[in-house]
């Protein structure tokens, strides 16, 4: 903000004098000289500095700049006489204002993320606004004392100004690189590069428009200031103070309306109506002023149209230009602003001073150029429209990342060169070599092009190896004609599952009845491999004729990936054997057979689907299957299923509910007082205290159980939307939300912000940002309460109504906290919940009931299922799994107690659980050997759940101890579906590797 004050300050007053003391004493008619001279000189000083800058670090670059040009004005002003010094200014503040400029938003762009630009850009460049308002009050004050030529020295105090706070920041460390490893000493930096000659980098696609856009800016920002200029001199005449007064006046009146655009209006207009919408204001209004010239060319209308152009141009425009370039790599981006910036605009400007320089020798008057600055205007609305949707694909660009090759062979040619690489593989390669060559015979269908004989492969059918004898017959496909029904009685499994495809091929009656009983009989196996073959066999050739024996295998989780895709080979004649998995009563086989009918995609698939995913109590009536169907539907739409106009609208009415159902959860967390969990730079949230009976933790559980709810529900919303409107790119964006890194969770958010949505979906574009942004709570609601009716209580109020609540979980959690926060008002709704025929709600609501009264017990109990919830949400193994998913875990978990010096399990004993201690301290050893005490949310065991080697170390109590302990089976169960524990396990074995680590270096010789 400051250093935004002084450059604007510097810029500002050096203008302010040129134009008075230019006007005072040059006609009028030698402006479209300095609008030549000017932009060459910019054009000329940008070039030098894109050679002399990159030689240098960045900051010292950003900090010698405005020592030089204040070296400069203190030259000038002692050497130079008048009409030279007049000159020297004229063309010297337009350099300064391009240099300075460009390197403050290229500096501003580094640090901010264009979500974070966009609440932010406001009130920095307040900084510059503010020092207009300043610089009008100083003019005013000041000239009438000094004289106009004084006032450079103000220019060169705050040219030093903008020297210290550019040293000043650049010491500070970058935000966006808070949380990122420090690049090891001596490695460089990476740069972005195309693979081609002219392929553009990822994000820069839409640059190719601001060339023109800039021009058109130029073009119709200089001629109505031409205008401006010529009628304020013929009204002032030669009157250089009163000139400079009414200047100063100008700058007060703009510079106040553009604080309040800044600071009230900039943030909300770029957050409403994004990029494209900020950028349209400042050419409507300069359309409108350009008009209103060409009706009445007075000195009030041309201040009008300059006090639109001030009060847009340095505010919501200059915001929504720098937030353009947010998306373009770092490297490129300095590049290319200095470009468009010291030669694209310099060189419109000369191009609009040469027009006015023929143009005043011709005619001298003023509507011609009213007309032209309209035409200009219109164009420039124009190009903007075409940004908005060349923005959203440079955003998309940049988060995919993805790269092209620049030119495709011709299909003959490459079909000839992989026959030929393949003669020459199976002529004399090694035997993985000639697999590879094989699979490239199979996958570019060489045998069946004619590119390579059958009699080639052939004899490889017979080889030694049984690799090679199945990628041969997959090769051949029908070509490996008896040789295939010989292979059915090959020994290998891999090869009888290759004859088996290439047999149902031939086409034969007799011999795809062969094949399909053989493939059949693998499907149905209990053994696994022999099933993946079959489910492998059944993904290639796709025949209806294995569609129940498939079908059965979905509510086995482990087949579901397999399964899915051999129904898709199926097809629409699996559609009714799928429909009747999901009529049934296993859960899993309903789940399955949603995204089974994603795959099929037929219009009576879709329409089930749309009907799970819409109706408000959906008949699965099971939260994880509603997740399931919405991901379906999303899925389905995504494989180019078409939605009818009445569908649309019924899934735009479920997406509608599912954001009520987020921002009820947002409010009842936030009536319950329970303040926001708060993100770290790596994606993950900062550790909230999880406290066993205490009112803090039990708050902190029901907080978190109320934010898994509206991320579940916001993942339905997200699913339903795509499904409504494929057109956006909901995939591209919900894999960057996933990321670590800010950046790419903010530029996810701008993605879809830039993006046109369709009519259908557009009412609730607000209502998604909101709920997918990393904004403050309070922001989030107070949009959504412009778009939905919230409920809203009292803080007790909203735990009875969390008690009434149809989730389990949700229950059970505002239960636990009403005993631990001692809320009488719910005891007659705890009474009645102790009689629930949920046993999860009724064990809470008893102890909740007990806690409340002042009579019970305070001797140690049992933990409840709620208490071992809250205590593994408390561990990092545990953290990022939803609360009512870790409720049924606890359920395979038991209590251990052990006194002092009590073994828990010995070295070399088989490992066959995971313990957690919950009070105490356990000792782990090796012989005599203290490895590691280890305390309170401490996790021990787990190595051997990985590893089947016995225990590594005998672990002891110190003191009394109480443990979990989770089995084997049940934990190994609990990874497969929960990659999230996966992960946990990854950090806390990382970190203990690296504990280890620095004890032996600790203990090393020499350290």
């Amino acid at each position: 903000f400051c250093w935004n004050f002084a450059a604007v300050t510097a810029f500002f007053v050096g203008r302010a004098v040129r134009d008075a003391l230019f006007l005072a004493h040059e006609s009028p008619a030698q402006l479209p000289y300095m609008y030549i001279a000017s932009p060459i000189a910019v054009t000329l000083v940008g070039l030098a500095y894109g050679r002399i800058a990159p030689r240098f670090p960045r900051e010292r670059v950003v900090v010698a700049t405005p020592l030089v040009f204040a070296a400069l004005v203190v030259a000038a002003r002692l050497v130079l006489g008048p009409s030279w010094l007049y000159y020297a200014l004229y063309v010297g503040v337009e350099c300064l204002g391009a240099l300075a400029m460009m390197q403050f938003w290229l500096t501003a762009g580094e640090r901010f993320s264009p979500r974070d630009a966009k609440r932010w850009f406001g009130v920095i460049a307040a900084g510059g606004t503010a020092a207009n308002i300043v610089i009008g009050f100083v003019l005013r004050a000041a000239v009438g004392h000094t004289g106009a030529e004084d006032l450079l020295w103000l220019v060169v105090g705050a040219l030093v100004a903008v020297a210290g706070l550019a040293w000043s920041v650049g010491r500070r460390p970058h935000p966006r690189e808070a949380g990122r490893s420090a690049p090891k000493s001596g490695a460089k930096a990476s740069t972005p590069r195309a693979h081609g000659k002219d392929e553009p980098v990822a994000g820069t696609s839409h640059l190719r428009l601001l060339a023109p856009l800039i021009a058109c800016t130029m073009l119709a920002v200089t001629l109505l200031d031409f205008q401006f200029k010529a009628i304020t001199t013929e009204h002032y005449d030669a009157d250089r103070v009163a000139m400079v007064e009414f200047f100063g006046t100008l700058s007060i009146v703009t510079g106040t309306a553009s604080l309040i655009v800044q600071l009230a209006l900039t943030g909300k207009i770029l957050g409403r109506f994004g990029v494209a919408g900020a950028l349209l204001l400042l050419p409507s209004t300069m359309a409108l002023g350009a008009a209103a010239l060409l009706v009445v060319p007075s000195l009030i209308a041309a201040t009008v149209s300059k006090f639109g152009d001030q009060t847009l141009r340095y505010t919501v425009h200059d915001a929504g230009m720098q937030i353009v370039y947010m998306p373009v790599p770092r490297a490129v981006r300095a590049k290319k602003k200095a470009f468009l910036d010291t030669v694209v605009r310099p060189a419109s400007e000369a191009t609009v001073g040469a027009f006015l320089l023929g143009y005043r020798a011709l005619s001298g008057a003023l509507w011609p150029l009213a007309i032209a600055a309209l035409v200009v205007s219109l164009v420039w609305i124009a190009l903007v429209v075409r940004l908005r949707g060349a923005y959203a694909g440079a955003v998309a660009e940049t988060l995919r990342r993805r790269r092209v090759m620049p030119v495709e062979l011709d299909e003959e040619h490459a079909t000839r060169e992989a026959a030929s690489a393949v003669r020459g593989v199976l002529r004399a390669g090694e035997r993985a070599e000639i697999v590879r060559a094989l699979e490239l015979a199979k996958a570019s269908r060489l045998v069946a092009a004619g590119a390579l004989a059958s009699a080639e492969i052939a004899p490889f059918v017979t080889h030694d190896d049984a690799g090679v004898r199945a990628a041969a017959l997959v090769a051949l496909g029908p070509a490996a004609g008896e040789a295939s029904a010989r292979a059915l009685a090959d020994p290998v499994l891999e090869v009888r599952a290759a004859a088996a495809v290439a047999l149902h091929q031939i086409g034969d009656a007799a011999q795809r009845a062969m094949a399909i009983e053989h493939v059949t009989s693998s499907v149905t196996s209990d053994e696994p491999s022999v099933r993946r073959a079959g489910l492998a066999a059944v993904a290639e050739l796709g025949d209806p004729a294995w569609t129940e024996p498939v079908v059965a295998l979905l509510g086995a989780r482990r087949w579901r990936r397999p399964t899915l895709e051999a129904l898709a080979a199926i097809g629409a004649p699996a559609e009714r054997a799928v429909l009747a998995a999901l009529d049934g009563d296993d859960a899993a086989a309903r789940s399955g057979a949603l995204h089974a009918l994603a795959v099929i995609g037929s219009p009576s698939a879709v329409a089930r689907l749309v009907a799970c995913a819409t109706t408000e109590r959906t008949p699965l009536d099971d939260e994880i299957l509603r997740d399931a169907a919405c991901a379906a539907l999303w899925a389905a739409a995504r494989r180019g299923a078409q939605l009818e106009t009445s569908q649309v609208r019924e899934v735009v009415a479920a997406a509608r509910r599912e954001l009520e159902v987020v921002f009820t959860a947002m409010a009842a967390a936030d009536g319950l007082g329970r303040r926001e969990s708060t993100l770290v730079p790596d994606g993950t949230r900062r550790a909230v205290p999880f406290l066993l009976d205490s009112a803090e933790g039990a708050a902190a559980l029901i907080s978190r159980a109320l934010r898994e709810r509206s991320e579940r529900a916001t993942a339905r919303a997200l699913d339903l939307i795509g499904a409504a409107d494929p057109t956006l790119s909901l995939d591209v964006a919900r894999d960057n939300l996933r990321e670590p890194e800010p950046t790419r969770r903010a530029n996810a958010v701008e993605l879809l912000e830039a993006q046109r949505w369709s009519s259908p979906v557009a009412p609730l574009r607000a209502l998604v940002l909101a709920a997918i942004d990393e904004s403050p709570r309070d922001r989030k609601l107070a949009i959504a309460e412009r778009g939905l009716e919230l409920p809203r209580h009292t803080r007790d109020g909203w735990l009875l109504s969390l008690l009434a609540d149809a989730d389990p979980w949700i229950v059970c959690c505002a239960a636990y906290l009403a005993g631990a926060s001692g809320v009488v008002a719910a005891r007659e709704r705890l009474d009645a919940l102790t009689r629930d025929e949920r046993a999860l709600v009724a064990e809470t609501a008893r102890t909740a009931l007990a806690r409340l009264d002042p009579t019970s017990s305070a001797e140690a109990r049992m933990l409840t299922t709620a208490d071992k919830v809250l205590f593994l949400k408390g561990l990092e193994l545990f953290a990022q799994v939803p609360g009512a998913d870790l409720a049924e875990v606890v359920a395979a978990t038991e209590e251990v107690e052990l006194d002092d010096d009590e073994r828990l399990f010995g070295e070399g004993e088989p490992g066959d659980a995971l313990y957690l201690i919950v009070d105490g301290r356990v000792a782990v050893l090796r012989g005599s050997t203290t490895l590691a005490e280890l305390g309170v949310r401490e996790v021990l065991g787990e190595m051997a759940l990985l590893d089947p080697a016995p225990r590594s170390a005998t672990a002891i109590a110190r003191g009394a101890v109480r443990l979990l302990r989770l089995g084997r089976d049940d934990f190994v169960n609990l990874l497969s579906e929960r990659p999230e524990v996966a992960a946990g396990v990854i950090r806390v074995l990382t970190r203990r590797l690296r504990a280890a680590g620095d004890k032996a270096a600790e203990g090393a010789p020499g350290r």
